[in-house]
């Protein structure tokens, strides 16, 4: 069953909630004030919290305010317990985070059916979660040894065919062998990266502090700066030439190694799912206090479905398609505009192609 913390004042309705609970199997803490709720909460980590609202030193909103700024207690549903019922702290409790309001005094029917309402809907939350790092998994499982090692492959089968027999082969063979372990290599290193980058992007979600200093930076957004991050990229791919940048400058709340992150992760997904000699164009607009960046290609595109499941190490039509990458680009940008406070939307259409917008926070 489940661990249930009580706040409340009145030792009678304490003690009698408590029995209640206990007689219901879950395992039940109790507290006699929000001040002593909330440090139990942040020791106990409890599965469901029931508080009294009209409390001495913190009431029932003090202790939701606290718990929501805090990372480990920050998603724990709360029923709150009132004799107010008006329509105004119904409304304030439920904007601060409360997940249901129990007016005194309640039924016992009342009090189980609210607990069983928010466990059940927690219960469904863990099944999600547990859902989607089953498919995280798989697709790590599923990728890994595709992305790592058909590369690996690559450049050890040229390398051991030059290793062996140079001396028979003819010049024009060394260099296209030669091209291919380049690239080969290059798409290694690639993977590599995005794997890493994946793992960083998990740490800093759990370092607030770190996420802050972050934001405090500014990067001034231009098309020379865009065109410089974008050419690194096409070492292996030239087509400059098929690259449109209509950047206004600005000033963004955005660190420029994440900026550079996006721009170099949706480009290289216009030019890896577009066809040479089709446009990528990239414009750039400031609006008030935030800044649009649209990506638009050509390409093959997605529909609803797969956008709708993009996420870490997904991939796409494998069994039609030889992609190069782990797929992890829009994710992985997905993650950073969040992290800065930012908004990621994808619109597509199979064989029409693919347009992105990210819109980020300006600095006055």
């Amino acid at each position: 069953m489940a661990k249930i913390l009580v706040i409340e004042d009145e030792a009678d309705i304490r003690n009698t909630i408590k029995q209640i609970l206990e007689f219901e199997g879950h395992d039940v803490l109790s507290a006699s004030d929000g001040v002593e709720g909330v440090n139990s909460a942040k020791e106990n980590i409890p599965d469901l919290i029931i508080s009294d609202v009209n409390m001495p030193e913190l009431d029932g909103f003090g202790v939701i305010t606290e718990l929501r700024n805090n990372k480990s207690t920050s998603t724990i549903p709360i029923i709150l317990l009132t004799a107010r019922s008006e329509k105004e702290d119904i409304r304030e409790g439920m904007n601060l985070g409360a997940d249901d309001y129990l007016n005194k005094p309640f039924t016992i029917d009342e009090l189980k059916k609210s607990i069983k309402t928010r466990l059940d809907k927690l219960e469904l939350a863990k099944d999600l979660t547990s859902k989607k790092l089953d498919e995280l998994r798989t697709n790590i499982t599923m990728s890994m040894p595709h992305e790592l090692r058909t590369p690996l492959y690559g450049i050890i089968g040229f390398a051991e065919v030059l290793s062996n027999d140079v001396q028979n082969i003819d010049i024009r063979e060394v260099s296209e062998m030669s091209t291919m372990i380049l690239e080969n290599a290059q798409r290694l290193n690639k993977s590599i990266e995005n794997y890493l980058l994946f793992a960083h992007l998990q740490f800093l979600n759990s370092n607030s502090k770190t996420i802050e200093q972050l934001k405090d930076q500014i990067t001034t957004i231009n098309d020379e700066l865009v065109r410089n991050f974008i050419l690194e990229k096409l070492s292996t791919a030239p087509r400059e030439k098929d690259l449109i940048l209509l950047i206004e400058s600005a000033h963004l709340k955005i660190h420029a190694n994440y900026l550079k992150i996006i721009i170099e992760q949706i480009t290289s997904n216009c030019f890896d799912y577009s066809e040479p000699g089709t446009e990528v164009i990239i414009s750039g607009v400031e609006d008030g206090n935030y800044y649009g960046l649209t990506f638009i290609d050509n390409g093959r595109g997605m529909n609803e479905k797969q956008i709708s499941e993009i996420g870490g190490f997904m991939q796409f039509d494998r069994n039609i398609y030889e992609q190069q990458g782990t797929g992890m680009g829009l994710a992985l940008t997905k993650n950073i505009v969040s992290i800065f406070n930012g908004k990621f939307e994808i619109t597509s259409e199979i064989s029409k192609g693919t347009q992105v917008e990210i819109v980020l926070p300006v600095s006055n």
